[in-house]
């Protein structure tokens, strides 16, 4: 969809991997949709709890339906383009192309014009975003009024710190996102994910955030496992807040399920003998895991944008 967008998913959600195994069986309510085709006929869902339990499992088309809730805010869950892009991609589809078509059929689409508008940022700067947005009529979105804003005060030597100003506990998701997308994009620097306060506001707004929060407190803990056994507690506990909305990846369960984990935590505080059958099924079939797999990984996307001063704006 864009760099940015992709820079804060890739922490925390290894895309290319698949979530292996059979889905548990869950009882939910005939009335609950079983995709987003079904979904769309009707506003009627059963409890959110059920639906939330089913993508735990790892059920492709739970995902369908809650991409489908937080695209549309219904169901019980508050209105994010940015949850709608995650669970469109955990669902097996390309969120990109799911876009598209929505904005190609109605180019007032809200997640369709996000990744319009997206697009022309990351490709061609502030400075053609603000063409794109003064010659389209755009809805009274709230993320899309803040990035007005944003667009309308890039040049500013304080334009970082108005920009973080401009979120806080009451801003949406989508909100969070294209203020820290903005952040990117002017300065090719980001905040830390896991100590700022904002970042940790984004993650109770956007749950999948709590991966990358995990895993930064799983580095922490590996730089000295003797000394920083508090770090790999509140990995396990981060890791535990992005399952308990259904979006850990199978990266992260797998690292839940390592020997040095189950042996230098005390997992039983945050998952269950159920749950750890559900995460083996999520994480693959092996249960002793091997240390380097699991802990082996690219550097954060984050950590390779090149620092520049944060009052200059890059040339794309």
């Amino acid at each position: 969809m864009m760099s940015a967008v992709t820079t804060l998913a890739d922490n925390a959600i290894d895309f290319n991997e698949t979530i292996t195994g059979k889905s548990a069986e869950v009882v939910v309510s005939d009335t609950l949709p079983v995709s987003e085709s079904t979904a769309a006929h009707g506003d009627t869902f059963v409890s959110l709890t059920n639906l939330i339990e089913r993508v735990r499992q790892g059920d492709k088309q739970a995902y369908e339906t809650l991409a489908y809730c937080y695209r549309y805010g219904k169901g019980g869950v508050e209105k994010c383009m940015f949850n709608a892009i995650i669970c469109y991609q955990l669902a097996g589809q390309k969120p990109v192309d799911v876009a598209e078509a929505a904005f190609n059929a109605n180019p007032n689409d809200e997640l369709g014009l996000m990744n319009h508008l997206m697009v022309i940022m990351d490709k061609h700067g502030l400075d053609s975003l603000v063409v794109a947005m003064e010659s389209v009529d755009i809805p009274d979105y709230k993320w899309a009024n803040l990035l007005k804003n944003i667009v309308a005060n890039a040049g500013s030597d304080n334009s970082r710190d108005y920009i973080l100003s401009m979120v806080d506990g009451n801003s949406t998701g989508d909100e969070f996102l294209m203020a820290f997308a903005s952040l990117h994009i002017l300065t090719r620097h980001l905040p830390d994910l896991e100590s700022t306060p904002k970042a940790l506001l984004m993650a109770e707004k956007v749950p999948f955030m709590y991966n990358h929060a995990g895993e930064k407190q799983w580095d922490r803990y590996k730089e000295d496992e003797s000394a920083n056994k508090e770090n790999l507690d509140s990995a396990i506990m981060y890791f535990q807040k992005a399952d308990t909305n259904g979006f850990l990846s199978p990266r992260n369960a797998r690292r839940i399920l390592s020997i040095n984990a189950r042996k230098c935590a005390d997992i039983s505080r945050y998952f269950d003998k159920n749950d750890i059958q559900r995460l083996i099924r999520i994480g693959g079939p092996d249960e002793d895991y091997d240390e380097a797999e699991v802990v082996e990984m690219d550097m954060n996307p984050v950590e390779k944008i090149e620092d520049t001063e944060f009052n200059q704006v890059p040339t794309i």
